[in-house]
Order: C-alpha cells, then structure tokens, then sequence
C-alpha cells in the first residue's frame, strides 16, 4: 500500500508585491523648501507568497494545487480574521510563486496576525507570525504609520502623502465609537513649530484636511490643555474660517449649560456670548480694558455708552396716519397732526397754526429716519415713521411768504404742508420747528430742523 503523503512547507517567504515607497520612481515638487518628493503609487491588496512544498519524505512536489491562506489573531486556536483561496498554483520540484487578496483595513488595525496555509485541503503546521511589511498598508488607510519630523521641517520625505485626484493621503478607522480615546489616526508633534497633521491642496476644491461624522460624531476635533485648540489661517483676507451650508453655526459644548463663547482680535475688543442663565447679560463686548462697551441681556435690552448712527438723521415713531381727504393720502414729507377722533393715530394737516401739529412723515428727499420706535400690537405701533426730532425734508408752501433758512414753520391750509410763521401769537404752540433751507416761491421741499413748541 502506498503511504499518504503529508505537505511540508519549507522556507517560505512573505512579502509584500509592492511597498509604498519602492517601484515607480516617480517624483512631484514637495512644498516650498521641500524639494521634491516621492508621489504614492497605487498599492495593491495582495500579498506574495513563495515557498517550497515537499512530502513529509522530504520529496518536492510536482503539480497544480489549490491553496487557502487564512489569517488568525493567535498561533494556535483564535479566530479567523479572513481567508483567501488561490486555485491551481503550480508547484515545479517543490517551489512555487503566488499571491492572496486582504482587506487591510479590516485586518491591519494593530492586532498581531499569524498566517495558517493549507494546500491541497491539508493546514500545514505551525502558523507563521505576520511582522511589519504588511503593517505598511497602514499608510494608505490611516492605521497608524508612525511620521516624525523635527524642528521646523515636515519630517523625512515618506511623511509626504500624495493621493490621485479622489483618493485619501491618510484614512483613519476607529471602532468602538463610544470611548473617546480610540483613535483612528494618531499624530503628534514635539517642539514650538511642530506640525502633527499638515495639510496642502493645490485644487479649487481639494481639502487639505477633511472630517466626516455620522450619528453625531465628530468631523474634525482639536483639543489642548494649556495652547490652542485649533488654529486656522488663510493669506486671502476674510476667509481663515469658512462656515459652509445653508447655515453656519458656531457651538459651544452643548452638555455644558455655562459654555461661553469668546471671539477676541488681540484682545482689543472681545466678544463673549454667555450661555448662563445667571449672568446680567448673554452678549457682551468688551475693550482691552476687560470693560463692557457693549451688553445685550435675556429681555433683549441693549446697554451701549456711545452709540453713533449713520444710516438716518431723525427720531422717528411709528403711527396709523389718515388723510385730510380722499386726495392728500399720507406720503413721506408730509405736516401731520393728532387725530381727535382716533386716539394714538395721527392724520395729514390741514388748517393754518394748528396747535395739534405732531410731526413730519419721515423719509422725504432720501434722508431716513435714525431711530425708528414703536410697541408691536400696542397703540404705539403703526404703518408710517413720524419723525419728532432731527432733521427731514418737509413739503412746504410759500404763498404766506418767502421761507428763508431760521424761519420758524407751522402747518397751514395746503393739506400736509408747512408754512412761514407771520402771526407770532397764533403760532405759540403750533410751531413745528425751523427752516433749514429756503423757498422763494410755490411748493416744495424744505429741510427742517423738527423742533415742537
């Protein structure tokens, strides 16, 4: 009877079919300084495998076999983290060449590998130890390959990732989202210049350092105990942080109910919004003396020392305005009077030294009111700005004489137009203000000094 044969492997050798640095020979422009560098090659998931196969006579073989390449997480028992057939490799006089597929990122995440091969259904004996060639496949998929620089350099040329147009120069994976120490990638970086993680693009819309999170993770995290959490610079103007989507919004820690958010330039003025409840104000800028200049509390109260506005020139409320009639509808310019019949409203003038004189309609002649008042749902709300102060251009009728700049102004019977002050007695209390420039003759528009006596 012939005896059966069993399979010994001899000598065999595990490499990888390509190393990340080693093959091309091809070469980019590095950044500035850097000279240049090593552009990645696409790297593939296989792994070669040489080696000789003899009986346990010690006879090589001859023949095609099929071979399984398993990978397990201990030298003996475990668990199978992944298996691979390649059918048909051909053996000639007990030596033979092939290759099996992985997922590295599955497999190479830092545990220690053994290989276990069976060839023709028989698992050849004792496992082999996986040691750091394959581990190089980290680089591609952010596992953990070590980059160190020094000083201020960016460290040997291998730290230098180049991907293809969609490609990733670093991929970190991180399992068990649920303990914060669990990195997918980890950098560090000695030294005052030191640069953990430098990004560089050259496309429009390459992304030097990109972060994507689900289920409420976290794209990109920066922390620090004693320096700055991240730092963000940009050598065009106004865009050292960009906040894109629909809606930008900048958070503060949402589980820390006395979170505070502080924007400062230099420290001459500082912005900090407050999220305690307790505090006088949610809204404060302050000057380089830690002083407030500026706060805005929970009810919506502004509280300023100085305020300057350059967008209008009077003080204006609101008011529901009538017309004197069907033709002298109320428009901007126009002498209006407390209407009797309504109370809180006003309606358009029109009689001669009326004491009941309010105000003018503001907005006439391009000038806006400054500061517009009112109560929304109260009395004191309304559809036209009135102003009672300032200065506003007023419609004005000069047939009771030529308006010169400094004449005191009252209403008259023209609907909604002011008139020359003549008859001093019949003015006391109906006065609107004064002319601040002239009218020789007719109707129109005169600026006014609002001013009511």
């Amino acid at each position: 009877m012939k005896s059966r044969r069993t399979i010994v492997l001899a000598a065999a050798l595990l490499a990888l079919l390509a190393l990340l640095w080693v093959g091309s020979g091809v070469v980019a422009d590095g950044p500035e300084g850097q000279g240049q560098v090593p552009l990645a090659v696409t790297v593939p998931h296989r792994i070669s495998y040489q080696g000789q196969a003899n009986d346990n006579l010690g006879n090589p073989l001859n023949g095609n076999f099929d071979m399984v390449f398993e990978l397990w997480d201990a030298a003996a028992g475990g668990n199978k983290v992944s298996s691979a057939s390649q059918p048909s490799v051909p053996v000639s006089k007990g030596l033979f060449s092939t290759w099996f597929s992985v997922n590295p990122y599955a497999c190479f995440n830092g545990q220690a590998l053994w290989l276990q091969v069976k060839v023709a259904g028989q698992a050849v004996s004792p496992r082999q130890e996986l040691l750091a060639v394959p581990y190089a496949w980290c680089a591609l998929g952010g596992l953990g390959f070590p980059f160190e620089g020094t000083d201020d350099t960016l460290g040997p040329t291998f730290s230098i990732l180049h991907t293809a147009a969609t490609g990733s120069a670093i991929r970190g994976l991180a399992t068990n989202t649920g303990n914060v120490t669990n990195y997918g990638g980890y950098f560090e970086a000695y030294g005052t210049t030191g640069r953990a993680v430098a990004g560089a693009v050259s496309g429009a819309n390459a992304r030097g350092v990109w972060g994507y999170a689900t289920a409420g993770g976290t794209g990109v995290y920066g922390e620090s105990t004693t320096g700055i959490g991240g730092f963000f610079t940009s050598q065009n103007d106004h865009l050292d942080l960009t906040l894109g989507g629909a809606v930008g919004r900048i958070n503060t820690d949402p589980a820390n109910q006395n979170s505070v958010l502080i924007l400062s330039s230099n420290h001459d003025v500082v912005v900090r919004l407050d999220n305690d409840g307790g505090e006088e104000s949610v809204f404060r800028i302050k000057n380089s003396g830690s002083t407030d200049v500026l706060t805005v509390d929970e009810t919506g109260t502004l509280t300023v020392k100085v305020l300057e506005i350059t967008g209008g020139a009077d003080l204006s409320e609101e008011f529901e305005i009538r017309g004197a009639d069907a033709i002298s509808r109320p428009c901007p310019g126009m002498v209006v009077t407390i209407d009797a019949q309504n109370p809180g409203d006003l309606m358009v003038s029109d009689k001669a030294y009326d004491r009941r004189v309010a105000g003018v309609i503001s907005g006439a002649g391009g000038v806006k009111p400054g500061m517009l008042m009112g109560q929304k749902g109260s009395k004191a709300d309304g559809s036209n700005p009135v102003a009672l102060t300032g200065r506003v251009y007023c419609w004005a009728d000069a047939s009771n004489g030529e308006i010169a700049p400094g004449d005191l102004l009252t209403t008259s019977d023209a609907p909604g137009h002011a008139m020359k002050v003549t008859d001093y007695a019949r003015a006391q209390g109906a006065i609107l203000g004064k002319a601040m420039t002239g009218l020789s003759e007719g109707k129109g528009l005169v600026l006014v000094l609002v001013a009511l006596q």
